[in-house]
């Protein structure tokens, strides 16, 4: 009787775990020019990658694997929940192959891990156009790092990545640590504002990314430049 009490309450605590689902995994392709005073200028595709799962508790971390189709290149990182449009999601924003590499076409896998030790598996299926690839490729390799640089006045400001197109970017400061400092949308090359006038943030800066959404193509552009600090 004790032995099957036991029994009893092994499988009622086994049945009473939250139900966890995983409901949708997005991949968003991306095209990368990499700039920096210690690296060479590259170009690399990726993407971000989203993952609609729940419940997801907002201080918890999740684990996540990623594998390609060929199973040539993986990645596992930790995850913690981001709030995205009151939607709480797991994602990775830069999973880069390496330069001059192209994405692959396939059938791509995602696995997330819980803490009890439970495994969820989703396949998604993405086709590489080099028709689409190409193109913005050629555009991203023709645009500039982002530079520091100091107006008339003596302020601070920072020239653009995308000195012709007049198409808006958006900006994203961060630190060595990879905490976000500051972002700003702009369209012009010559771009300022109160927090860039902080004569802190170009000392704490490490990194700047600019990044912007071609609708047409369904692919994101993006420019890393890198700083010594």
């Amino acid at each position: 009787m004790v032995l099957l009490s036991a029994v009893l309450l092994v499988l009622v605590a086994g049945c009473s775990r939250d139900e966890f689902s995983v409901t949708n995994v997005s991949m968003i392709p991306l095209v990368v020019a990499t700039h920096g005073d210690s690296v060479r200028s590259t170009l690399s595709e990726g993407y971000m990658l989203a993952i609609s799962a729940g419940p997801l508790a907002s201080e918890d971390q999740y684990q996540v694997s990623v594998k390609s189709p060929s199973g040539s290149y993986s990645w596992e990182f930790f995850a913690q929940p981001m709030d995205v449009g009151g939607a709480m999601l797991l994602g990775k924003s830069d999973l880069l192959y390496p330069p001059d590499i192209p994405l692959e076409s396939g059938t791509w896998q995602v696995e997330v891990f819980l803490s009890d030790g439970r495994r969820f598996v989703e396949v998604l299926q993405f086709a590489r156009s080099e028709d689409l690839f190409a193109p913005a490729s050629m555009e991203i390799a023709s645009m500039r790092p982002a530079e520091w640089a100091t107006d008339g006045n003596g302020h601070q400001m920072l020239y653009g990545v995308d000195p012709d197109s007049g198409k808006n970017w958006t900006y994203a400061f961060y630190d060595s640590a990879g905490i976000l400092l500051h972002t700003l949308e702009s369209a012009s090359m010559e771009n300022s504002d109160s927090k860039l006038s902080d004569t802190g943030i170009r000392e704490k800066t490490a990194s700047i990314i600019a990044s912007r959404f071609d609708a047409t193509s369904g692919l994101y552009h993006v420019v890393r430049t890198l700083f010594i600090t």
